[in-house]
């Protein structure tokens, strides 16, 4: 098995930069909360079969299902969210906004676990949300959905407060378990909520596009790059993780405006390098706090 560190941070950025992309095509057709649950319970079952055949079931603790909820229950809203807000905005834009992923746990990890955070390194993150408010202003003077760009904030702050949640329950759970019990949550409160909506389980006419978007997004979204990412942070520090955040950005606007003629106007790019600007400036500073 492969276990380079290049070869797992290579794969995180991949998925990183074309997932919000390959989210907005999967809802061709179909509508955003039957895409996620066919792409969480799809790699569910996927997820399952590996763990029935290996012999490697968790165990259901009390702790475990704490953390079920937790993280479950957190990628469920999160994930939601951006469903909802995909087809109302530009993929480029998800992964601008994605970089606020350190900013946030930064804050959530200092009201929750006490992080100590420098002057300096509030600053980049007060530079970072002045790029955030240039970008949806910018948006906003084109008549843009802002209310996506508020959906998709809202959910890279979900996602960060989860993460501290679950780092302060202190659960020592293997990564595989771990990625079994948030996908069965976030299929079990996607199969809910479908039947609570009355929308019917099974689509009677799937595009291809949409389906091979799904397919991409269970096996690579959520399963693959699952597994990159925590064997990345076994190897690395997760401050040269963070880093992938500055990169995801450019790389999935390129992609966006490639494949799907997407256009930035100059608030929203003068927007983004700002934002870019003060979280490289964070992790500079907390890479030296490390050393």
């Amino acid at each position: 098995m492969v276990r380079s560190p290049i070869t797992f941070y290579g794969i995180v950025l991949l998925v990183w930069t074309t997932t919000p992309l390959a989210i907005l095509h999967s809802q061709t057709g179909i509508s955003p909360v039957q895409s996620l649950l066919y792409r969480m319970g799809g790699a569910w079952l996927i997820l399952l079969f590996i763990l029935i055949a290996s012999r490697n079931l968790p165990k259901i603790t009390r702790s475990y299902l704490i953390f079920v909820l937790i993280s479950g229950g957190g990628l469920f809203f999160a994930t939601r969210l951006i469903y909802i807000a995909s087809p109302a905005m530009d993929s480029g834009l998800i992964a601008v906004l994605h970089g606020l992923l350190p900013v946030f746990s930064a804050i959530f990890a200092t009201m929750i676990l006490k992080l100590r955070v420098t002057g300096f390194q509030w600053i980049a993150l007060g530079i970072s949300f002045a790029g955030v408010l240039l970008l949806m202003a910018s948006e906003f003077a084109l008549d843009a959905e802002v209310w996506a760009l508020l959906f998709v904030t809202v959910a890279v702050m979900t996602h960060s407060l989860t993460s501290v949640m679950v780092k302060r329950q202190g659960v020592d759970v293997a990564v595989i378990h771990q990625l079994f019990g948030s996908l069965t949550m976030v299929s079990l409160c996607s199969l809910v909520y479908l039947v609570a909506l009355g929308e019917p389980l099974i689509v009677k006419e799937l595009s291809w596009l949409s389906g091979l978007s799904i397919l991409y997004l269970a096996t690579v979204g959520s399963l693959i790059g699952f597994f990159a990412y925590y064997g990345l942070l076994q190897q690395v520090s997760p401050v040269t993780v963070g880093t992938i955040t500055l990169i995801t950005p450019l790389t999935s606007m390129i992609l966006g405006a490639w494949l799907n003629n997407e256009q930035f106007p100059a608030g929203t790019l003068i927007g983004t390098a700002i934002l870019l600007l003060g979280l490289a400036g964070y992790l500079l500073s907390t890479r030296r706090a490390t050393r």
